[in-house]
């Protein structure tokens, strides 16, 4: 009987949990763990998340982080490179780097988050700043920590879109030099895939971006976590001269061709 009662009571206390949830909220929180999201998971029509420090990070090669990316692209305009330039011959570099790099997650518990999303039937996509050249090691790498973007309804899904962004397997690859907001391409991609859903979560390491998600999609009920967890490895990051060396020597005579 006591073991009953005990059932029933955490049953009444997940379920006025569950529907204390705002009805419409339109908000970002910062936050530096994936337990806040939580109980927005039942809430959710559609999950997006960003993957570079937010889902995931290089624990052994630095130049895989994005840290490594804005020094190298900026380092290179100052010599002379147009910014298309630039992200071209960083491109090449972050994928060299990610090839040889450890990914490891921001935190254990963000791969359940997503798995469980996944496993209760919600649409989790990825949108990320890495362009579609990088999808082989991108994947590869997600995969690693046992995160499946191509799991469920978008197993095979392949098309560019109208903003030159390309959707793969769940991930829209937002990057390339002058890339589009990614609210800009998280609104295409609903309409060209016909979604729409009343309530979307998103995580991001960046707050411009869920920002941006939140103007372009007015009417949706939307939550936004500024994921800070790998905020100060960020802050603290200072290139070697080895990594200077690299981008000085090796990166200025790459050549990209963007397909």
């Amino acid at each position: 009987m006591k073991g009953s009662l005990v059932k029933k009571s955490f049953l009444i206390l997940y379920l006025s949990s569950f529907f204390m949830l705002p009805a419409m909220e339109r908000a970002i929180y910062d936050k530096d763990t994936i337990e806040f999201a939580m109980p927005y998971l039942r809430w959710a029509n559609l999950v997006v998340l960003d993957i570079d420090n937010t889902i995931m990070y290089s624990s052994d090669v630095p130049e895989a982080n994005c840290q490594w990316c804005d020094v190298a692209e900026k380092r290179l305009q100052e010599k002379g490179f147009s910014k298309a330039e630039a992200f071209q011959k960083m491109v090449w570099g972050y994928d060299y780097f990610g090839q040889k790099a450890t990914m490891v997650p921001s935190e254990p518990k963000f791969v359940e988050f997503i798995n469980d999303a996944q496993k209760i039937g919600i649409p989790v996509i990825a949108i990320t700043g890495r362009p579609d050249m990088m999808r082989e090691v991108t994947v590869k790498k997600l995969t690693s920590i046992g995160v499946y973007f191509s799991h469920g309804c978008f197993k095979g899904s392949d098309f560019k879109q109208a903003n030159g962004t390309h959707f793969i397997e769940g991930i829209i690859y937002n990057g390339y030099a002058g890339s589009p907001q990614k609210g800009e391409s998280l609104k295409l991609f609903l309409n060209t895939v016909g979604l729409s859903p009343k309530n979307i979560l998103m995580i991001d390491d960046r707050q411009h971006c869920l920002e941006s998600v939140k103007t372009h999609l007015p009417d949706v009920n939307f939550i936004g976590i500024r994921y800070g967890l790998c905020d100060e490895a960020f802050k603290s990051f200072k290139p070697t001269q080895e990594m200077l060396d690299f981008i000085d020597e090796e990166l200025t005579r790459k050549t990209l061709t963007f397909k």
